[in-house]
């Protein structure tokens, strides 16, 4: 028998085939189906307190200028009618830009509440650690019951496509009654498994009320569309995101993925599958045990890192790359920086890469995916073709676009008004070019002005080989060789230039 359910979010098919014997010995079919309803609806009851809308309204004056519905993220129509006057707290107010989020909580501070949401629903919005800067937008995040509060990017990841935003003028009492959804700790999710969304499509949660889409994961490690090698600006164009057969309308993005147990597993987000087509597609930034460490930076306020090989890797079809690997392309090591973590790690020219920590790896971008989000210092267990393993302990990958990244404190700390990162912090500092050994030492990410670190003429972009004597390569070298300091401290560059900090 062949039953059609017509529900709120489209077309359900169920098809059961049942035997007379097995509908009078089993359950009837309207038992089952009622089983179903019920368990959907106590998932939706017990998780939308944890789902909000956001409101990005332009700092640019009494009016908001282009009609609702089209290119809500995209450039500004200044020549168009004005059609809503500027007053997000008045429950009649209509935004033109609008998105999604979804309330969490810190392991480390369970009674703390943030909204996490794609990054680029936000992008350009006041920031928490510097509100006095320019900034482009206003946010306002509107809460079950009615509730409007403004709101500031609290920490901010564009590789991720990642967000968490702070509520601001929030009594402790109202913040705490929020409720936060508990987000997936598993290793992946399974195609064809059964999913809910809940959003704010077309800006129709405003009133605090999420809406509800139904369907299945329709696959895995999706990439989205990129013309050119340059568009591919994230994680996700090497192979995360989730595909879902949920309804991903406009204003979807940044809302919740759940599973049947009402866990968090994704953040929608709405794009384009092709470039060209206008409708949305179904995707989410997949929430799962390894993506929790970009959740958890963004939520302690720090800039996200991702792990770097130090290699030039190439996605190979050659029939002597890939015989005897059972795949139809292969990873190959196509250059290596001397003294780069994974030429140290016992990488090799031409050496073809078939899985990291034994998750199996066909190309270029799957290695990059998979060592990137496992972070500095990370442990990368490299399974090479002829039986051969490199075991490598990773550096960081330059941050292509740092001035995106929004943080609210520094991972580390200023010391003596300098502060350091990794060698490879930054692409602008970084020779990626395999023309030169694998930088050394610890990059001077900020000097601080009228500092004794200024005063001792260190600069932005140099390396330090070494301090009171002590060789440093790693953030955490250099905070741990300066914690007995005192007094004037040597410094030594790698280019062999000596100063002394008072």
């Amino acid at each position: 028998m062949i039953s059609l359910l017509r529900l709120g979010c489209g077309l359900l098919l169920i098809e059961l085939v049942l035997s007379s014997s097995l509908l009078a010995q089993g359950p009837s079919t309207a038992s089952v189906l009622q089983a179903f309803e019920d368990s959907t609806t106590k998932i939706i009851e017990q998780s939308e307190g944890g789902v909000v809308a956001i409101s990005r309204l332009a700092n640019r004056g009494p009016l908001v200028r282009r009609p609702p519905g089209k290119n809500v993220f995209g450039p500004n129509d200044l020549n168009a009618p004005a059609v809503q006057s500027n007053q997000p707290y008045n429950s009649d107010f209509l935004p033109t830009e609008f998105g999604s989020g979804v309330i969490v909580a810190p392991r480390e501070r369970p009674a703390e509440r943030y909204v996490l949401t794609a990054y680029h629903v936000v992008k350009g919005g006041k920031t928490f650690r510097n509100p006095e800067a320019p900034f482009e937008y206003l946010l306002f995040v509107h809460l079950p019951r009615a509730k409007v509060v403004e709101a500031t990017i609290y920490a901010a990841d564009p590789r991720s496509d990642l967000a968490v935003l702070k509520l601001l003028g929030q009594e402790r009492q109202v913040e705490e009654s929020l409720t936060p959804l508990k987000m997936f700790e598993g290793e992946t999710v399974k195609k064809g498994q059964f999913v809910y969304s809940l959003g704010n499509p077309y800006a129709l949660a405003r009133d605090g009320s999420a809406s509800v889409s139904f369907g299945m994961v329709s696959n895995i490690a999706r990439v989205p569309f990129a013309e050119l090698a340059a568009d591919k600006t994230t994680i996700h164009h090497m192979g995360t995101l989730l595909q879902v057969d949920t309804r991903q309308n406009v204003g979807t993005s940044g809302g919740a993925l759940l599973n049947r147990n009402g866990e968090l597993i994704g953040i929608t987000t709405s794009m384009a599958a092709l470039e060209g087509y206008e409708a949305s597609a179904g995707f989410a930034i997949p929430i799962n045990r390894v993506m929790r460490r970009v959740v958890d930076s963004l939520l302690a306020g720090y800039e996200v890192e991702y792990g770097f090989l130090g290699v030039a890797l190439t996605t190979s079809h050659e029939a002597e790359d890939i015989v005897g690997t059972g795949a139809r392309s292969a990873a190959v090591v196509s250059g290596l920086l001397t003294g780069s973590p994974g030429e140290l790690g016992g990488l090799r020219y031409r050496d073809v890469i078939l899985a990291v920590n034994n998750k199996p790896v066909f190309n270029r971008d799957e290695v990059m995916r998979e060592v990137g989000l496992l972070g500095p210092n990370g442990k990368a267990s490299l399974q090479l073709k002829g039986n051969r393993v490199a075991a490598v302990t990773l550096g960081k990958w330059p941050a292509p676009d740092a001035e995106s990244i929004v943080t609210a404190q520094d991972r580390y700390q200023t010391w003596r008004g300098l502060r350091v990162d990794w060698p490879t912090a930054r692409q602008e500092h970084t020779d990626t070019t395999f023309s030169s050994r694998y930088p050394e030492g610890v990059l001077v990410l900020a000097v601080d002005p009228g500092s004794p670190a200024s005063a001792a003429g260190l600069k932005v972009g140099q390396l330090i080989a070494s301090i009171g004597g002590k060789t440093v390569n790693t953030p955490d070298q250099f905070s741990e060789a300066v914690k007995s300091l005192k007094s004037d401290v040597l410094v030594k560059l790698t280019d062999k230039r000596v100063l002394t900090i008072r």
